[in-house]
């Protein structure tokens, strides 16, 4: 955010070009005041921040640092499990992750091995052409989100439309700040509430939204409750890639003979084979490679 705080906005739509996986206009909640509850129209923006293998150390990175990991890999695979969320998906082989890398290649099968980033969302305020605008006017964010990378202390889940019959049932579950929000008229109807926590599972951070359509909601919905993109690892390139870009599909091959007329009967009602789930495989690992003793949240698709 250094080109924010050099008020260059062409600077900082440079890069957020190049490093985000979403943006556009939301309604987000604020308290003017400290209470009176209000939607306010933002420009909302999710960038990819850094990598686990980048950034503060207490050893400095480089080419000593990655040595050491090495040894300390090979000590692991003798006396014990090495971390999950090192594991190739491929072939399970353990990879120690190299300093300062975007990807590298698995040291048994070769499989390219992607080092996902942590996640980071910047609100604005509009500019002087106003929330409808294309892009926002502004160079400075009013609000800065750096996501943790540990999925269990990020808790993301869909709002109901604000009503007073949705105020009344938050009033009554004892949820006074849910029954504000709810009470605060909004023009979009799509909302989406984040919560960031500590590792004792306490609260240290929320914030909501309302998005303007349902699939919008839906994408950072999924891009927030994604294990793999929260957690330390490594993770398959064509699955990041499916990640960032759901709406890219591999290309089908050319079809080597033409539809047949006639289906067969068995043939039309069998079921579909199912995949295996890598996202969900991968997602237990990094999981299973967090510090013990944390109680984790989990994620909810859906909550009042």
């Amino acid at each position: 955010r250094r080109a924010g705080g050099s008020g260059c906005e062409g600077c900082v739509r440079a890069l957020e070009a190049h490093a985000e996986v979403w943006h556009g206009w939301v309604d987000a909640y604020e308290q003017k005041l400290l209470v009176i509850p209000s939607w306010s129209p933002k420009w909302l923006v999710i960038l990819q921040d850094r990598r686990p293998n980048t950034g503060p150390n207490f050893m400095s990175r480089g080419s000593l640092h990655n040595i050491l990991k090495e040894a300390q890999n090979a000590v692991q695979a003798q006396l014990s499990s090495p971390p999950p969320s090192n594991l190739c998906p491929s072939c399970s082989t353990a990879n120690p992750i190299p300093d300062f890398v975007q990807r590298f290649p698995c040291r048994n099968c070769q499989e390219l091995l992607i080092v996902p980033a942590s996640l980071q969302l910047a609100l604005y305020d509009p500019g002087p052409t106003g929330p409808n605008a294309q892009e926002v006017g502004t160079a400075k964010p009013t609000a800065v989100v750096q996501l943790p990378q540990d999925p269990r202390r990020i808790v993301a889940k869909t709002l109901e439309e604000s009503s007073w019959d949705s105020a009344k049932a938050a009033l009554l579950r004892g949820d006074f700040d849910r029954a504000l929000q709810f009470s605060a008229p909004s023009s979009r109807a799509h909302g989406l509430s984040l919560e960031i926590r500590d590792d004792a599972g306490s609260r240290q951070r929320s914030f909501a939204v309302r998005f303007s359509e349902a699939s919008e909601r839906d994408r950072v919905l999924q891009l927030l409750q994604n294990p793999v993109l929260a957690a330390r690892g490594v993770v398959a390139s064509d699955v990041h890639a499916l990640m960032l870009n759901p709406d890219v599909l591999p290309e089908l091959p050319e079809a080597s003979a033409p539809p047949a007329e006639d289906v067969p009967e068995w043939h039309a009602a069998a079921a579909p084979i199912e995949q295996p789930d890598l996202l969900h495989e991968q997602a237990m690992r990094a999981m299973r490679s967090l510090p013990v003793g944390v109680d984790s949240p989990g994620y909810e698709a859906t909550g009042r």
